[in-house]
């Protein structure tokens, strides 16, 4: 087909226009690479990967470490690790202890027959909560739980301990209980749900996770578990107190917790 000079120019102008007006659109439509910088990074700072790696103690390292404890007449725990070898019980869950295992030698505060329960990659009191997003999934797989099981005079006794965070060292409740049995004078803890389950904390702390409360210790080079002193305190209030058991979530920090202060977690979402 051939044009005339006169109707060439228009055609000429118009698609000139038209590329100009659709690389217009398609950079607006598009976010900028600062834009795409700015969501990843706020992406990576959300799921916690600029928290340094603190722990004196290595992943594989961990899981040569078997937990022990001890129980003072106060009530009062002392935990620590040191070798051994856990028992494979069931899947993502480890066993160590037996029948000679003994925590508290106190006549009427004995707890003997103690058996110390380690999960991975599995919370003990939510099946469900390793079945989010692959970000958090995998977030949480640097955290294994704790338990033990042991008889007294009269009671069983099945405790929910804490969260160990392999990556920090540092240590979280994430269990509680909704009841006490009262039996000799003593409150026996049943009944223990996740700590984001708890009524307490749904009623006063809601949407929030264990591991954005206030670390109640942290692991040291020599195996022994640091307790930091308001927990320690906090242990020492009437047995049926549920305020035992809740951590906290301060606001007075500056810093996060650490060998030398307690402190806020580095995993709490503003």
């Amino acid at each position: 087909m051939i044009y005339s000079k006169g109707l060439l120019y228009p055609i000429i102008l118009s698609v000139y226009i038209a590329g100009n007006l659709a690389s217009l659109h398609s950079a607006e439509s598009q976010p900028s690479m600062n834009s795409i910088d700015e969501t990843e990074n706020q992406r990576k700072t959300a799921l916690f990967t600029d928290v340094p790696q603190t722990s004196p103690f290595s992943e594989q390292e961990y899981d040569r470490l078997i937990l022990k404890m001890y129980v003072g007449p106060t009530n009062t725990p002392s935990y620590w690790f040191e070798k051994g070898e856990w028992q494979l019980k069931g899947d993502n869950c480890w066993v160590s202890g037996g029948e000679n295992e003994i925590v508290s030698p106190y006549q009427f505060n004995m707890i003997k027959q103690v058996h110390y329960y380690r999960y991975k990659n599995l919370h003990p009191l939510d099946s469900t909560y390793y079945m989010q997003d692959k970000d958090t999934t995998d977030f949480l797989k640097r955290f294994c739980f704790y338990r033990f099981t042991g008889k007294t005079v009269l009671p069983s006794l099945d405790v929910y301990l804490f969260a160990l965070d392999m990556y920090t060292g540092l240590i979280f409740y994430y269990a509680l209980p909704t009841r006490f049995d009262k039996i000799l004078g003593h409150s026996i803890p049943q009944d223990w749900v996740s700590l984001e389950n708890h009524p307490y904390v749904k009623r006063n702390f809601p949407n929030r996770k264990f591991y954005e409360f206030d670390p109640v210790g942290i692991m040291q080079a020599n195996g022994k578990i640091l307790l930091y002193d308001w927990i320690i305190e906090q242990n020492k209030r009437k047995d049926s107190d549920i305020i035992v058991y809740i951590p906290h979530l301060d606001t007075k920090y500056e810093n996060s917790a650490s060998k030398a202060n307690p402190g806020y977690s580095p995993y709490r979402i503003k």
